[in-house]
C-alpha cells in the first residue's frame, strides 16, 4: 500500500548510469537489488496518526477510521523529467483539511515512474524520450464514485536541443500550471478546468472534462505537459533552427465543500515547492539518477509525488496539558457572566489543535447557572489552532457561587469557582419628579439622581463617575426634549453620587411623560414622571348629603340653590322618560306655590310679629 521510494525505479541514460553500474557491480557481475522501504510517519503535533501514500504503479485505497471526521492531507504531483537543454518542471504541493465522514472509502492515485511505466491521477504527457521529456503525472484523491477532491498537480517535461539558453518545463500549480520557458516553442499551463495549449506540433493539454492529461511533445524533443485536473500543453518539436520547447505545468484542484484551510504553493522552476515540510524527502540514498519528492529532473527523471493523511482520533487525545487561561469571574445577579478558558498543549509543547474539551456546570447552592444555547448544563467545545477552549456565556437565576469543570479523554481537568453576588447599587430619585410645565416652556426644576453602593459594612455610600442616562419615553415629534434639543441626556456622577439633567423644555403634546435615569453599567434605574399642560380635570364631587350653595341675588339671577344630593345611586336628576319628567312638573308646582305663599304671607307675619 504505501511505500517508500526505489534507489533505481527508472530507465535512466547516459554517464550518469554507466557510472552506477561500475560501482554496483559485484565479483559475481550483479547489481544489487534496492530495498523497498516503507517510510515512517510520525504525525505532527496535534495529530494522532499518519499515512505516507508513495508511488506504487497502482491505485492506493484507504478507508476512513471510526472516530475520524477531517483528515489533513499534504499532496506533490509529479515532478517533469530533465534534459542537458532544459530542466522539468515542478510538480505542485497542497495541503489542507478534507472533511471526511468515519468508514468512507477513499482513491489515493500518486503520481510518479518506474520501468517504463507512468501513473497517477492523470499522465503527464509523452515526450520522444521518458528519461528527459516526459511531463510529470499528478497524485489525486478521488472519492468513492471517482470523484475529485483534491489534486496536485505535475510539472511539464525539459526539450531536449539546440537552445541558446537552459530551458525550463512549467511548474504545477494551482489553480493554473506555469508556462515553459521557451516563448513560441513552450507549451502553456492548463488553468483551472482548462488545457494548456501545445506549441508547434505539441499537443494540447486535455481539459478536466476529458480526464487532464498532459499533451504529448512533439517530435523531436518536444516535452510533454503535466498531468492534473487539466493538462499542460505539450512543447514543440525540433524546428528549422534547431530548436523545440518544454512542456507546460498541469492545474491542480480543490473540492472547496468539502476542504479548508488550504495552501497551495507552486514549484519555483524545477525546485519543489515545500521541501521544508516535514514529509518532503530528497532523493533516496542520495541517489545521481533519482530527483526528491516533487523535484523537476535536472538531466534526470522528475521525483516521485506523494501523499500524506494524518489525522485525530475523536476517541483519543493529543492533550499532555491543560491550564486555566482566564480567572473565575464575580459578576452581580442580573448580569450576564463571561466565558471561562483553557489552554490545552501537546507533548511537544504546541498548541493541541481541534481537542474535545467537556464544560461542565456544577451547581450545588442551586443558583440556577447555566450555560447559554442548547447545552445549558454540559457540552463539548473543540480547540482552536492556538489550543485554547472557552465556554458561552452563562446567567443565574439566585446569588451564589457555582463550578466550572473543564475535562478531556486524557484525564486533565481544570476547575473554576464563580461568584454571582446582589445587585448593591441603588439609584434614589433627589428632585424633578411629579412636575407640569405649559406647552413650550421649561420645567420649573431640573431630574437630579443620586447614586449609591452597598459597602461591606452595610453602608450606602456615593458612587462617583458613573455614566448616567436621561432618557425620555416618548415617540411623539412633540414630547418633552432636554435644552440640548435631544431626548437623552448623558451625565456622570459627581463625588457625592450625584447626577442633574440638563433643563428640561415642554413640548407642544399635553399629557404625562415618563423620564427614565439609568445606570447602566450597574442595572439600576429611576422613573420620573412630569406633566405638560394641566391635568385633566375630573368631575367634580357632589356636595355631601344636607349641603348646599346658596342662591344669587344679583339682577338676572334665577336665585336658585344646589340641592343636597341622595345616597341612592338611581336617586338625584338624572331620570329620564315620562317618570323623569312628571317628577320635574311637581317640583316645579310646588316651588311656585311656596313662592306665591311666601309672598302673600310675609306682610302678615311681620305684622303679628311687630305686634
Amino acid at each position: 500500500m504505501s511505500r517508500g521510494n526505489s534507489v533505481l525505479r527508472r530507465g535512466a541514460s547516459g554517464v550518469a548510469v554507466a557510472a552506477l553500474v561500475l560501482v554496483g557491480l559485484g565479483t559475481g557481475g550483479a547489481f544489487p537489488a534496492a530495498a523497498a522501504e516503507e517510510p515512517e510517519c510520525k504525525p505532527r503535533p496535534s495529530y494522532t496518526h499518519c499515512e505516507i501514500f508513495d508511488f506504487t504503479g497502482a491505485k492506493q485505497q484507504f478507508k476512513v477510521p471510526d472516530g475520524v471526521k477531517q483528515l489533513r492531507v499534504t499532496a506533490w504531483g509529479e515532478g517533469g523529467s530533465g534534459s542537458a537543454q532544459a530542466n522539468g518542471g515542478a510538480g505542485a504541493y497542497i495541503q489542507t483539511s478534507l472533511q471526511v465522514t468515519p468508514g468512507e472509502q477513499l482513491t489515493v492515485n500518486v503520481g510518479g515512474y518506474e520501468s517504463g511505466k507512468a501513473f497517477g491521477d492523470a499522465l503527464g504527457g509523452e515526450g520522444e524520450s521518458a528519461s528527459e521529456n516526459r511531463g510529470g503525472s499528478s497524485s489525486g484523491i478521488r472519492s468513492a464514485d471517482g470523484a475529485p477532491l483534491i489534486i496536485a498537480a505535475g510539472g511539464g517535461g525539459g526539450s531536449s536541443w539546440g537552445l541558446d539558453q537552459q530551458g525550463q518545463g512549467g511548474p504545477g500549480g494551482w489553480p493554473s500550471g506555469r508556462n515553459a520557458s521557451e516563448t513560441g516553442l513552450g507549451g502553456k499551463g492548463a488553468s483551472e478546468d482548462k488545457g494548456g495549449a501545445g506549441a508547434g506540433d505539441g499537443a494540447a493539454g486535455a481539459d478536466a472534462a476529458d480526464g487532464g492529461a498532459g499533451g504529448k511533445g512533439g517530435k523531436p524533443g518536444g516535452g510533454g505537459g503535466g498531468g492534473g485536473y487539466a493538462g499542460g500543453g505539450g512543447g514543440a518539436g525540433k524546428n528549422a533552427d534547431g530548436d523545440n520547447g518544454s512542456g507546460g505545468g498541469g492545474a491542480g484542484y480543490l473540492d472547496t465543500y468539502r476542504i479548508w484551510d488550504e495552501l497551495t504553493v507552486s514549484g519555483d522552476k524545477f525546485n519543489a515547492p515545500k521541501k521544508d515540510d516535514p514529509f518532503w524527502a530528497p532523493s533516496p540514498h542520495n541517489s545521481p539518477v533519482d530527483s526528491g519528492i516533487a523535484e523537476g529532473g535536472v538531466n534526470a527523471p522528475g521525483g516521485d509525488g506523494r501523499v500524506v493523511f494524518q489525522w485525530v482520533d475523536e476517541r483519543k487525545s493529543t492533550i499532555a496539558e491543560m491550564y486555566p487561561d482566564s480567572g473565575s469571574p464575580t459578576e452581580r445577579l442580573g448580569w450576564r457572566i463571561q466565558p471561562v478558558q483553557v489552554i490545552a498543549y501537546t507533548a511537544a509543547a504546541t498548541g493541541a489543535v481541534d481537542q474535545p474539551v467537556t464544560f461542565t456546570i456544577e451547581d450545588p447552592q442551586n443558583t440556577g447557572a447555566a450555560f447559554e444555547g442548547d447545552h445549558p448544563k454540559s457540552l463539548v467545545v473543540k480547540t482552536t489552532r492556538a489550543g485554547t477552549a472557552e465556554t458561552p456565556w452563562m446567567r443565574t437565576d439566585r446569588v451564589g457561587d457555582f463550578k466550572v469543570v473543564a475535562s478531556e479523554p486524557n484525564g486533565h481537568t481544570v476547575s473554576f469557582t464563580l461568584h454571582v453576588i446582589a445587585n448593591n447599587y441603588r439609584l434614589e430619585k433627589i428632585g424633578g419628579d411629579k412636575q407640569q410645565a405649559d406647552p413650550g416652556k421649561p420645567f420649573p426644576k431640573r431630574l437630579h439622581v443620586r447614586l449609591t453602593q452597598h459597602d461591606k459594612e452595610g453602608v450606602y455610600r456615593p458612587a462617583s463617575n458613573s455614566a448616567t442616562e436621561f432618557r425620555i419615553e416618548s415617540d411623539s415629534e412633540d414630547a418633552p426634549v432636554f435644552d440640548t434639543g435631544l431626548r437623552t441626556a448623558r451625565v456622570n456622577t459627581d463625588v457625592e453620587g450625584y447626577a442633574i439633567a440638563p433643563e428640561l423644555v415642554a413640548g407642544k403634546d399635553t399629557g404625562k411623560y415618563t423620564i427614565i435615569a439609568e445606570v447602566k453599567t450597574e442595572r439600576v434605574s429611576a422613573d420620573f414622571t412630569v406633566q405638560v399642560g394641566k391635568a385633566s380635570s375630573s368631575p367634580s364631587p357632589s356636595p355631601s348629603e344636607g349641603t348646599g350653595s346658596g342662591g344669587d341675588d344679583d339682577p338676572g339671577s334665577d336665585n336658585s340653590g344646589t340641592g343636597g344630593s341622595g345616597s341612592d345611586d338611581d336617586g338625584g336628576l338624572a331620570l329620564t322618560g315620562a317618570t323623569g319628567i312628571g317628577l320635574l312638573a311637581g317640583i316645579g308646582i310646588l316651588l311656585a306655590a311656596a313662592g306665591f305663599a311666601a309672598v302673600h304671607l310675609a306682610p302678615r307675619l311681620r305684622t303679628r310679629l311687630r305686634g
